[in-house]
């Protein structure tokens, strides 16, 4: 019976993990994840230099505006790219990194 139990556990992760990580994606989606690219880029930018600034004290002021420059410039390049999208996969993601965006800057004040 655990042995059935396991097979079937396995066999579940494999279907994830071939739908999530090998299927392929579209052009459109492809454009998208290379938005999140750039969104998680900005988002490990602006807390290394949150980082920096309470371990060293130093003024990372510019470093922050940077980062939030970045985050902003990916919104415009989204709401750009989301009036061409026909996909709706590509449509959902899009809506998932809209909201992960908006998030992230009404949690810095909306700067």
């Amino acid at each position: 019976m655990k042995k059935l139990i396991w097979l079937i556990i396995i066999v579940v992760i494999g279907i994830v993990v071939y739908n999530h990580f090998i299927t392929p994606l579209s052009e459109e989606e492809q454009k998208v994840k290379v938005l999140e690219d750039e969104f998680n880029s900005a988002i490990k930018d602006f807390h290394q230099a949150e980082r920096s600034a309470g371990i060293s004290g130093m003024d990372t002021t510019a470093d922050l505006d940077d980062a939030i420059d970045k985050v902003k410039l990916v919104k415009e390049k989204l709401e750009e790219l989301k009036e061409k999208l026909t996909s709706e996969s590509a449509r959902e993601r899009a809506d998932k990194l809209k909201n992960s965006i908006n998030k992230f800057l009404e949690g810095i004040g909306g700067l």
